[in-house]
């Protein structure tokens, strides 16, 4: 990378470790509460909830995560019944950015991970710890520049354009060859069909990508029953 030359990324890469972050974003602060584990099961997510109750002993706490089945395993039902101070809210599905820690989330990555280069698991957890410091030495709480009734329109908008250009939508002929293809690839049929866009060539639906001669089908095995 020099002057005048974008920043590239190659297709392949050396995989040195992987780890795992729990972090915990105090909305009013901006200080944030990390801890680092080999996986992310109900057992790490209770012991990061421990750490949340070391921290702050004597304080109401409300907990925003997204409605993974690990942070609803029923020890960890049993651990909140416990400890009445805690209350968990779940983000529904697909909109974990309604969470805020995930707006620093991605500030984690573009300023400390993506260009990095880390040798091991303890190289990258090093970097990592020296980024929460840094936020927390001088954190800075994340405001909504948005209002709430502007996003619920918007989200309202985009629903009704969906289902318009679904009436509106006629399946080409090559989409039913590779539709029977695919229903004799797997012996099943299909349940549905959602379409986002079509334009010449290209038919594109929810889920991932199989190509077939110039047909793009996105389709999600839920798809199929």
């Amino acid at each position: 990378m020099f002057p005048g030359r974008l920043g590239t990324l190659t297709h392949d890469y050396q995989r040195n470790g992987t780890t795992t972050l729990f972090a915990a974003l105090n909305v009013t602060e901006g200080t944030v509460l990390a801890d680092f584990k080999q996986q992310h099961r109900h057992k790490e997510w209770l012991s990061f909830l421990k750490t949340i109750n070391q921290a702050h002993p004597d304080v109401e706490i409300h907990i925003i995560c997204d409605n993974y089945a690990t942070h609803k395993h029923e020890k960890v039902q049993h651990w909140l019944k416990r400890h009445r101070r805690f209350h968990v809210h779940f983000t529904p599905t697909s909109s974990s950015w309604l969470n805020l820690v995930e707006r620093w989330f991605r500030d984690l990555t573009e300023r400390c991970i993506r260009r990095g280069s880390f040798r091991n698991v303890a190289e990258l957890e090093a970097a990592i710890w020296n980024y929460i410091d840094h936020t927390n030495d001088a954190p800075k709480h994340f405001q909504w520049t948005k209002e709430p009734d502007d996003i619920l329109n918007k989200v309202a908008r985009a629903r009704a354009a969906l289902f318009t250009s679904l009436e509106h939508f006629s399946r080409p002929p090559h989409l039913k060859a590779v539709v029977a293809l695919r229903e004799k690839k797997y012996m099943r049929r299909f349940r549905s069909l959602i379409v986002i866009r079509y334009t010449t060539g290209y038919v594109q639906f929810v889920g991932t990508l199989h190509q077939f001669k110039r047909c793009w089908i996105i389709e999600s095995r839920s798809n199929f029953v």
